[in-house]
């Protein structure tokens, strides 16, 4: 049996520097041991020859009184934390310089400026009506100045309230700050190398902001407490900061299509995570709250085992129903500070289980240690096991919907609430549709469906996710959008015809090329302008092959033909 400090741990085959090269050992490959100098992926203290660290293991052994009989537990555990290194970013640094601004006047802004000169630092004292804008990040700060002048900086303290600049890491408020001295010292601390990793993952197809004509979503720039992503609404481009995102999932949460997702956490990488603890219950706890634990934290019961993500706060309801359907199992959640966007979550998940399998409860969210008892109530959810793996670069809403469509079966469970957080609607058309399909090439998650063979126009609300951008492309101005909940029947899943018409046949070589009511409204619009020039009329009814015989040339007789 393993003494206490023991440290566990896999490993590496390959040295520490080329980890990202190391093929993921299986099971048997599982050691576990004493720590010595060899370089290995996984421990559960930390230590400097660790890739990861996983504190749950430690957590878990507390748990149980015989540690021989958790091998299988420990296993889990660590396969977990393998499975994480895959995607693990590798560091990045920027330079970060003495050099500090300091904006502000008075007495206490010009003792810092003193202090900080005496200590290391090149400051300089602005007064804030010289500034026009500040802009950058650490390490690399511009100050604009009402002269026109341009200077830069390192790091940046404000004596007056700017909250817009205090979202900046690398600029700090000194009223935040005990003393001066504690100042100081975070400054200081990021003197050198500053360390920071890409977070986020960014795919501009399914983006609702990213290079549109109209602002119609940017729920991700609009959630940022930081400026880790800033929406240009100038350009419609998407500007990311991994220097000052500060990880807290808001983004990945309310991004409508999965456009935003953590690097270290995709989809795919979360249902192979979560189809380890197939013969557990499962207890999601992200990093911040695992360390926030006491140094004894409460017992694991035997059938839960402890999932670790990077921030809870980041899940959305596709993520939290995949958890359960993957385990066919209520799932807890422990996160004593859950966001708006996740409780949101958590309330459609419950509401989704709860309909669909008699009232069983969905996700157990826990805030305090005090609800650690309640763990003992989640349990196997009869017939809710659906393994389900989306297909490559698959949207959101796609995945959710297929998620849902194995809970509704060929039942009508009702119509869930609208939430703003997960929002779906419903196009409807006035009088006037042409079948131009404008609005098709507008949607990006393929709720708008054209048929060219059968001259049809539909859609999947389903997928719906109420940006609003088809009704901005529609030249003929008669798509409506009407928010509405999450339709739990079959019809839901299902595209429903929105507008159809009959093929106009060309005229010259009877060819099918557009719809009747596209050509009538083109001659309706151009007919005046032509009256009178018989070819310009012909042509209007023509393919764009015939279109330019017919302007070339004109018929005189049955099979003359006449060279303009």
């Amino acid at each position: 049996m393993m003494d206490d400090n023991d440290l566990l741990f896999v490993s590496a085959k390959s040295p520490f520097a080329s980890l990202q090269n190391t093929t993921i050992l299986t099971p048997e490959e599982l050691e576990m041991r004493s720590c010595d100098d060899e370089p290995f992926i996984v421990s559960n203290v930390p230590t400097e020859h660790a890739y990861l660290v996983a504190p749950e293991i430690n957590w878990l052994l507390a748990s149980r009184e015989n540690h021989a009989q958790c091998a299988k537990e420990i296993e889990i555990l660590y396969q977990s934390r393998l499975l994480q290194a895959e995607n693990l970013q590798a560091e990045k640094t920027c330079h970060v310089a003495n050099s500090l601004f300091i904006l502000g006047s008075g007495k206490s802004a010009e003792d810092f400026c003193l202090l900080a000169n005496q200590n290391g630092f090149e400051a300089v004292l602005l007064a804030p009506s010289d500034v026009a804008s500040i802009g950058g990040h650490l390490g690399a700060f511009i100050v604009h100045f009402a002269n026109d002048s341009v200077r830069n900086y390192a790091q940046g303290v404000l004596f007056v309230d700017i909250p817009a600049l205090q979202l900046y890491c690398g600029i700090e408020s000194a009223g935040d700050f005990d003393d001066a001295h504690a100042l100081l010292s975070a400054l200081h601390a990021r003197l050198g190398e500053y360390v920071y990793h890409e977070i986020l993952h960014f795919d501009s197809t399914y983006c609702q902001y990213e290079n549109r004509r109209e602002k119609c979503c940017a729920a991700c720039a609009d959630a940022c407490p930081t400026f880790g992503i800033y929406a240009d609404d100038s350009s419609k481009q998407l500007h990311f900061s991994a220097i000052d995102c500060i990880k807290c999932g808001a983004c990945v949460a309310l991004c409508p299509t999965g456009a935003i997702t953590f690097k270290e956490s995709p989809t795919e990488l979360f249902l192979r995570r979560v189809r380890l603890f197939a013969d557990y219950q499962i207890l999601l706890i992200d990093a911040p709250t695992l360390a926030s634990l006491p140094p004894q934290p409460p017992a694991l019961p035997p059938s839960v085992l402890p999932l670790v993500l990077p921030e809870l706060n980041a899940l959305n309801p596709l993520l939290l129903l995949s958890c359960i359907q993957e385990n066919g199992a209520s799932v807890a959640l422990y996160k004593p500070n859950a966001s708006p966007a996740l409780q949101s979550a958590i309330r459609i998940t419950n509401a989704i289980v709860a309909r669909g399998y008699h009232d069983s409860m969905g996700i157990l969210l826990m805030q305090n240690l005090a609800d650690w008892e309640q763990l003992t109530s989640i349990a196997t959810i009869h017939d809710a096991k659906y393994l389900y793996t989306p297909r490559a670069n698959e949207h959101v809403r796609k995945s959710f919907a297929e998620r849902l469509r194995f809970v509704v079966k060929d039942r009508d469970l009702g119509v869930l609430p609208f939430e703003p957080t997960l929002r779906y609607g419903q196009v409807k058309l006035k009088d006037g549709c042409t079948l131009c399909l404008s609005c098709v090439g507008a949607c990006n998650v393929g709720a708008l469906i054209a048929n060219e063979q059968y001259f049809t126009l539909s859609f999947n609300p389903s997928l719906c996710t109420t940006c609003g951008y088809c009704a901005l492309s529609c030249p003929e101005d008669v798509i409506n959008i009407e928010e509405s909940g999450i339709a739990l029947n079959g019809q839901w899943f299902v595209p429903h015809v929105l507008a159809k018409d009959s093929p106009f046949c060309c005229v010259e070589c009877g060819k099918p090329f557009a719809t009747t009511r596209s050509v009538q409204k083109v001659r309706d619009m151009l007919a005046a302008n032509f009256a009178g020039d018989s070819r310009k009329l012909r042509s209007l009814e023509c393919c764009p092959d015939c279109k330019v015989k017919v302007m070339l040339n004109a018929t005189t007789g049955e099979g003359h033909v006449e060279r303009i």
